[in-house]
C-alpha cells in the first residue's frame, strides 16, 4: 500500500513538473515572438489625441500626426453681417516628436516582468497619450 502511494504521488509531481515547464516554455515563445513581431513598431492599441498609431514605425506615427493636424487650422475668423469683424491667428505648434517618442516607449521600459504587465494592461485597455500643444 505505502509503495502503491509512493508510485501515485512521485506519478503526479513529475506530471506536476512537467505541465509546469510546458506552461513556461509556451509563455516564453509567446512573449519572445510578440517582442520580435513589435521591434521597431509603436505597439497594438496605442492612440496619440485620439489617432491610432499602432503597428507603425515612429516615422510613419510622426507623418500621421502632421498630416492630421497640419491640415486643421489655426486662424478664426468673425463674420458678423457677412463681413469678416474680426481675424485671429493662433500661433501654436505641436511637439509631435515627444507624443510619439511616449507612444513608442509603452512596453519598453523596466525589466521584463514590467514590460509584459504593461503590454498586456495596454492589450486590454487602450493607451491614450495627449499631443502637447505649444504656444507662441
Amino acid at each position: 500500500m505505502k509503495q502503491m502511494l509512493g508510485k501515485i504521488s512521485r506519478h503526479l509531481f513529475l506530471g506536476i513538473g512537467w505541465g509546469l515547464a510546458g506552461v513556461f516554455i509556451v509563455s516564453f515563445v509567446v512573449v519572445a515572438a510578440y517582442e520580435f513581431a513589435y521591434s521597431g513598431m509603436i505597439l497594438p492599441k496605442v492612440l496619440i489625441s485620439g489617432l491610432d498609431v499602432s503597428n507603425t514605425s515612429m516615422a510613419a506615427a510622426a507623418k500621421i500626426l502632421t498630416t492630421e493636424f497640419e491640415s486643421r487650422p489655426t486662424r478664426v475668423s468673425l463674420v458678423y453681417q457677412d463681413k469678416e469683424v474680426a481675424s485671429v491667428d493662433f500661433n501654436f505648434n505641436h511637439d509631435y516628436d515627444w507624443a510619439v517618442a511616449q507612444a513608442y516607449s509603452v512596453g519598453r521600459s523596466g525589466n521584463v516582468l514590467t514590460r509584459v504587465a504593461e503590454r498586456v494592461n495596454v492589450f486590454l485597455k487602450p493607451r491614450i497619450i495627449n499631443l502637447p500643444i505649444k504656444y507662441d
